[in-house]
């Protein structure tokens, strides 16, 4: 591309990675990881794997960035973005695993279920379709794992594999803008959103939903998917639903009590949409037992390097040929990069929903960093302004007790009594400058 371009736009006349890291690659590769390769229960617990919806990010892609094509004249514009993605999660996530989870086929056992289920689903553009093939190839020569299942979506493969990854004591990344992965979400399980460099935990979900990581198929069962044509109960919408798991916890017994939902018309609606809402939960409902094997030796980023550049100059792709020199060097494996904590991730936890998350989340912690402001430096006469708690790299959160006007905080007793039995809690440490002062 460049002066061999056909169009006005080449891939690398812009930008498509997440931008600049301002980091440089060390000079040592890392060791290669043959110790975490088995899908066995003895693997040890140093497991840091990114799992990405191949598709969705492609698709994403695809309609972000303008047409770019090769020298020979074919369309490269989604390749380019994903292998500039894929270098970012390397660099930016230092895993020990990348797989990509790809949709084999556009038929799945819940097409059996529900045969409208994404029926208003358009086909491929054939110009995304041409490109597919080439992303597989590149991903693979970057010793990226894929995989696939017929009869499942990738998102069932994506559960599958966190699963596995937290049985035994990994920590799993999710690359997905499916909102449907929420409901994967645990203390080692998160959903990353590349393009804005966020990670989503469960205290995020509850700020943006209002309900746990357990809630979430119970909620979209009621709230439904016209997307996926998920039909969901009538007439009640993301307000209502927050509010009926709430007050019932789970959709079983919101159905189960219907006659006890406040309003006439509420109460009719979830009676006639009882089957509808089971119906939507199993479609909803990730499957977390695909049959398929983990590539687990195959997703360790063994770059085949010449074979890398010769693609990457085929398409054109010189400022991304330079990239993969930088990221595998002449080992052809990932080389060990610098992480710079992601301020993104910190949150202001302003609801009591958020700190009863949040109280969740820090009560699987082995150990928590806590520091507090206050109005002064005695503590008998200073009042206390707010609360912070770190509990991983690039993972805290600030509690507002004194606030400027209009600004948002949260009673101090409540805010006291629902973190003492974290405080309180012999086996979580806790780590602090002049920590006496704090506590």
């Amino acid at each position: 591309v460049g002066e061999n371009a056909t169009q006005n736009v080449g891939p690398d006349s812009i930008d498509t990675t997440l931008g600049t890291t301002g980091v440089q690659p060390t000079s040592d590769p890392v060791a290669p990881r043959d110790d975490v390769t088995t899908d066995t229960a003895d693997s040890p617990p140093q497991l840091r794997v990114v799992l990405v919806d191949a598709h969705s990010l492609i698709y994403q892609l695809f309609h972000a960035l303008p047409p770019m094509t090769s020298p020979a004249g074919a369309p490269v514009a989604a390749v380019h973005g994903f292998v500039g993605d894929m270098l970012e999660l390397i660099t930016r996530k230092s895993p020990t695993h990348l797989i990509c989870a790809f949709d084999k086929s556009e038929i799945t056992f819940r097409n059996e279920l529900y045969d409208q289920y994404k029926a208003h689903r358009e086909s491929m553009p054939e110009e995304l379709r041409q490109q597919i093939p080439a992303i597989r190839e590149v991903i693979q020569a970057m010793g990226i794992g894929v995989m696939e299942c017929g009869g499942f979506e990738a998102d069932d493969i994506l559960a599958t594999v966190a699963k596995q990854v937290e049985s035994r004591g990994g920590t799993c990344l999710i690359v997905t803008a499916d909102k449907d992965c929420r409901q994967l979400i645990t203390e080692r399980v998160h959903l990353y959103n590349i393009r804005k460099n966020q990670e989503m935990t469960a205290v995020e979900l509850m700020a943006d939903w209002g309900i746990r990581p357990d809630q979430v198929v119970d909620y979209q069962a009621m709230v439904g998917d016209p997307v996926d044509n998920v039909p969901g109960i009538p007439l009640v919408g993301p307000k209502l639903a927050q509010q009926l798991l709430s007050q019932f916890g789970d959709l079983q017994t919101i159905l189960d009590n219907a006659d006890s939902v406040s309003g006439t018309k509420r109460k009719e609606n979830i009676k006639a949409g009882r089957e509808r809402a089971q119906l939507s939960r199993t479609l909803v409902k990730l499957r977390d037992d695909v049959p398929c094997e983990t590539p687990w030796d195959k997703s360790l980023m063994h770059a085949d390097v010449p074979k890398l550049a010769a693609m990457l100059d085929e398409f054109g792709f010189r400022r991304l040929r330079t990239r993969i020199d930088e990221v595998f060097g002449r080992t052809g494996m990932a080389m060990a990069q610098p992480t710079a904590t992601n301020v993104q991730q910190y949150q202001s936890i302003t609801t009591l929903e958020m700190l009863d998350a949040l109280v969740k989340q820090l009560s699987e912690c082995s150990e928590i960093a806590i520091d507090t402001e206050t109005t002064g430096t005695d503590p008998r006469s200073s009042d206390l302004v707010g609360i912070s708690i770190a509990w991983a790299a690039g993972h805290a959160a600030y509690i507002p007790i004194l606030a400027p006007a209009n600004e948002p905080q949260l009673d101090r007793d409540q805010v006291i009594n629902r973190l003492r039995p974290i405080f309180e809690n012999p086996n979580i440490g806790k780590i602090g400058h002049n920590i006496k002062f704090d506590l």
